[in-house]
């Protein structure tokens, strides 16, 4: 990690981005961290577009590059979880590894004069491969294949975690092999030192240049040197293309020559003598070497990579110790929120008018009905039972669920009262105090002969 001056934490969208961990030639890799509420937060790793590289093409890179990862779905692939961008950023947030990138910790032990133990560089591998396969076999949508190719395999794009687990990450410049994927033409894109040879000269390309890919890889793990290092250009294609392949058992004593065999049919020259898939290989692969179990591998790891952990415990720190302002500001999000807050400002209002309504209509509704009902008769006899209603009366008594508050209120006048005219040969009756009965539910039934 870099050990430059500490800049202040910038936010993009919903995270905090702070310095690069990693540099590419088309973007870098920060640290970010997910800040949420009630607590929650999250760290993550943020590819980054260098601003020379924030055209329109490299743009689109990016945005293939999360489309085509986020189909890849396994444990030994990095995920990529969102993509966030300002008026100045395009971002790919990925789940970050706590650990560091396989070239670095073939770098540790060389610099403390060691080699890597085979069952750790084949439990290493064995992960990169089951990674890739998982990529080849990724599909679309729609269920079809993608035919991904990823295109870039180096120790590079391999974190090894504390965990002792390997994750394959960079689908920068990966293939889909489909039709209605569009890929400019005749460009060679990658590490000329890990392609295959028929990517070199514009051949068809397979899963199998994976397979060749990681067969370097293992390689270069194994003697803890590059296999076509010391020159570039067009002598570097033409070893590619013409060298016959070491085993690497010749660089470095001591090595299984059942892993010999499976390191040299990874890298034939000839599609055809290689493994058909990259499942293929892991499975000869931990035949020929049993894996190290994970625990070993993470405590091998961090004792050759010791100072690169450090470096990373040390950006951890400081992006879990970072306390943001409480209006800090989010970078070309300034229109936004004012467009929040306005939208905001008529909802609250709108309440304000609607409740101030109802709680109008409540008052006038319970004054309406207050004024409408006559005093009830009081019985002599507490216990005596109430008489029955007539046969004539008509019960008056409405729930007040059911009225509307659409129904115009009058309130100089009392509330209507539903009734029953009576017939027109009916004679008034002497028995109208009180003009109604009482039932056993407490509802009033005015008699028919007392109504006006």
């Amino acid at each position: 990690m870099d050990s430059g001056p500490r800049a202040k934490p910038e936010r993009v969208g919903r995270y905090w981005l702070f310095r690069p961990f990693a540099k590419g030639g088309m973007a870098s890799i920060h640290l970010g961290r997910l800040i949420g509420p009630v607590g929650f937060t999250r760290l993550v790793a943020m590819k980054v577009l260098h601003p020379l590289c924030a055209d329109h093409e490299h743009y689109t890179m990016l945005l293939d590059e999360a489309r085509i990862s986020s189909r890849v779905r396994h444990p030994n692939v990095v995920q990529t979880l969102d993509v966030v961008h300002d008026d100045q950023r395009v971002c790919i947030v990925m789940e970050y590894v706590h650990g560091v990138d396989l070239a670095s910790v073939v770098a540790g032990a060389n610099r403390l004069g060691e080699r890597m133990p085979p069952n750790v560089a084949s439990s290493i591998l064995v992960d990169v491969l089951k990674g890739l396969h998982a990529a080849h076999e990724a599909r679309a949508e729609d269920g079809q294949s993608l035919g991904l190719v990823h295109r870039d395999v180096s120790p590079h794009n391999v974190v090894v975690g504390a965990d002792g687990i390997a994750r394959v990450l960079d689908f920068g410049i990966a293939k889909v092999l489909r039709k209605d994927h569009v890929t400019a033409e005749g460009l060679v894109k990658g590490k000329v030192a890990y392609m295959a040879p028929e990517q070199l000269v514009g051949g068809v390309l397979t899963r199998q240049a994976d397979v060749y890919a990681a067969g370097v890889v293992l390689w270069e793990a194994l003697t803890g040197k590059r296999l076509f290092g010391g020159v570039d250009g067009e002598k570097l294609i033409a070893r590619v293309l013409g060298e016959r392949v070491p085993p690497p058992s010749a660089v470095t004593p001591g090595i299984d020559a059942a892993l010999d065999a499976v390191v040299l049919r990874a890298v034939a020259s000839e599609q055809r003598e290689r493994f058909a898939t990259a499942n293929e290989m892991a499975v000869a692969l931990a035949e020929a070497v049993a894996p190290a179990p994970s625990d070993q591998v993470a405590a091998w790891v961090e004792r050759v990579a010791s100072d690169d952990f450090e470096a990373r415990n040390d950006g951890v720190r400081e992006a879990e110790a970072f306390v943001p302002e409480a209006d800090a500001p989010i970078a070309g999000a300034g229109r936004s929120r004012a467009r929040v807050r306005l939208l905001s400002l008529i909802a609250a209002v709108g309440l304000v008018v609607v409740s101030g309504f109802f709680a109008v209509t409540r008052a006038h509704r319970a004054s309406s009905e207050t004024a409408a009902a006559p005093p009830a008769a009081v019985s002599a006899d507490p216990l005596a039972e109430p008489s029955p209603p007539p046969a004539d009366s008509v019960a008056v008594g409405v729930a007040p669920s059911t009225l509307s508050i659409d129904q115009p209120i009058e309130l100089s006048a009392p509330a209507p009262v539903l009734r029953k005219h009576p017939p027109l040969h009916a004679k008034r009756r002497a028995d109208c105090d009180p003009p109604y009965t009482i039932d056993r539910d407490g509802m009033k039934h005015y008699k028919v002969a007392c109504l006006p």
